[in-house]
């Protein structure tokens, strides 16, 4: 990645890690900071997936989604936040963030600067990741009649929400979730509610 971005002519430098080590994690927020002087940015975009029915779950591949998707993903955030808040500018918002990381991802922000942290919690986005199921022409089709928009989101799509808060075009806005899924989220409620109403009658 850094080394495309290179032959692009930007300026780009690589640092290896493993997610699932917290030390590791804590050395490498250390050298991008003592390196450049402080850490403007993180995407935290860690992430497997190990696909296996619920009846079917392993121990084993529980374990190391947890150990990336949530674990590594909680400890990157804890080292960079480390370096925005040094010097005594603010603290993180409540006592509560590994409950609120497990729970629901909650965004964390913390008083007193003008650090931002906000999700993007995207669906379905076309990477290698999922291509074996969204090249399938039958749930493709069936997901396609669940989103407004009428596409599957590209990579692109997600970078462009991104773009919002390094651009400096969320103001005040912290702490929130922001849906890059092309409205399927909002259908899927709609749905939910709809069933509900039913089960009520």
């Amino acid at each position: 990645m850094a080394g495309a971005l290179v032959e692009h002519g930007l300026s780009a430098d690589g640092i290896v890690l493993d997610v699932e080590s917290v030390p590791s994690i804590r050395d490498a927020a250390d050298s991008i900071a003592e390196r450049y002087g402080r850490i403007d940015v993180l995407v935290n975009c860690v992430g497997i997936q190990r696909e296996e029915p619920l009846l079917e779950v392993t121990e084993e591949a529980y374990d190391e989604v947890y150990r990336v998707n949530l674990k590594g993903a909680m400890f990157l955030a804890q080292a960079v936040a480390k370096h925005q808040t040094r010097g005594g500018q603010g603290r993180p918002a409540a006592p509560r963030a590994a409950w609120s990381c497990s729970s629901s991802s909650t965004p964390w922000s913390w008083p007193g600067t003008e650090s931002r942290s906000t999700a993007w919690r995207p669906t379905f986005v076309y990477t290698e990741m999922i291509r074996h199921v969204i090249e399938n022409p039958e749930f493709r089709n069936q997901l396609l009649e669940r989103i407004p928009l009428g596409r599957i989101a590209d990579p692109k799509d997600v970078v462009r929400a991104g773009d919002v808060l390094l651009l400096g075009c969320l103001g005040v806005r912290d702490g929130q979730i922001m849906y890059v899924d092309g409205g399927l989220r909002r259908v899927s409620e709609s749905a939910g509610r709809h069933v509900l109403g039913l089960h009520q009658r």
